[in-house]
């Protein structure tokens, strides 16, 4: 009966990470000492939109058209299935994917480059999305250091 409920306990762990915006998991069963073990019920979970990426280094400088490595990392545990998008204003560059279980964050290479006329800087921007929302994180290229 013991291994029975630890088995129901790590089940529900593992249909909780994966949750998908709301979704009905089975709890555990309830040990009571003179029914027994009652049925497990279902629980209503919630996945919360993840936490913003920190990025390393959120500024390209200077401007050489080298790529370089960004690393995107992650705080806080993240839902299975949790996906990751990045783009920049110029269309030029994209990555998509499902983020790897257990990763703590993902590097990605970005052009350290932006149009001369352009007075805001290149930004690109990286999204991690699941089935509770969204959020995004910025890099930039700018057009100067002042």
């Amino acid at each position: 009966m013991k291994y029975l409920l630890i088995f129901f306990l790590v089940l529900g762990m593992l249909l909780v990470s994966g949750c998908q915006g709301e979704s009905s998991v089975p709890s555990a069963p309830v040990l009571n000492s003179s029914a027994g073990i009652a049925p497990p019920s279902n629980i209503s979970v919630t996945c919360d939109p993840p936490n913003p990426a920190i990025a390393s280094p959120n500024i390209l400088w200077p401007p050489n058209k080298q790529m370089i490595p960004v690393t995107f990392a992650f705080s806080g545990t993240l839902a299975t299935g949790t996906k990751y998008d990045l783009t920049d204003e110029y269309g030029q560059i994209t990555y998509h994917g499902t983020v790897p279980a257990n990763a703590t964050g993902i590097t990605l290479n970005l052009e350290a480059s932006r149009e001369g006329s352009d007075k805001t800087g290149r930004y690109y921007t990286f999204t991690l999305t699941n089935g509770g929302g969204s959020s995004t994180t910025t890099v930039v290229c700018p057009h100067d250091k002042r």
